[in-house]
């Protein structure tokens, strides 16, 4: 895969990744997993200290539970915004990050950093692993949804 061409997608991937979210279309974006994924909603602070105090960590099966009662639960829509995106080539397919900030009931509730793999299934790139990094220093309210 060209460097050019994994950029474009993979920002691409995100950008599908954050509309999903927003649009409330959970399968779409859970779609965008491998079969074998993991995804991390850590703070910041015990993410430096590569400690296990993750609010959320959870392979594809827990994940797809976790959306479906989330969905029913957290009703409020979502509006993420994303900067400084960078790509890079890693030995299995590409590393993506981005800032985000996430507006939920006219605020900003959570706001930081996603580290992400993405590796080639077919044709296409598809999250390994997704990692959001929370820079609050605290979880004001129980995160039903993923990030």
């Amino acid at each position: 895969m060209q460097t050019t061409i994994a950029h474009a997608e993979a920002i691409d991937v995100l950008n599908r990744y954050v509309t999903f979210l927003d649009e409330r279309k959970f399968d779409a974006w859970l779609d965008l997993f491998t079969e074998d994924c993991y995804y991390t909603m850590i703070l910041h602070e015990d993410y430096v200290k590569d400690n296990n105090m993750v609010a959320i960590g959870e392979d594809r099966a827990r994940l797809s539970g976790r959306i479906e009662v989330g969905q029913n639960v957290e009703r409020w829509r979502t509006t993420h915004l994303l900067t400084a995106v960078m790509t890079e080539p890693s030995d299995t397919g590409v590393r993506l990050s981005a800032n985000f900030a996430v507006i939920r009931k006219s605020a900003i509730t959570v706001w930081g950093r996603y580290t992400i793999e993405l590796v080639a299934v077919g044709s296409e790139l598809k999250i390994r692993t997704a990692t959001a990094i929370l820079n609050n220093e605290i979880l004001t309210d129980i995160q039903y949804l993923p990030v």
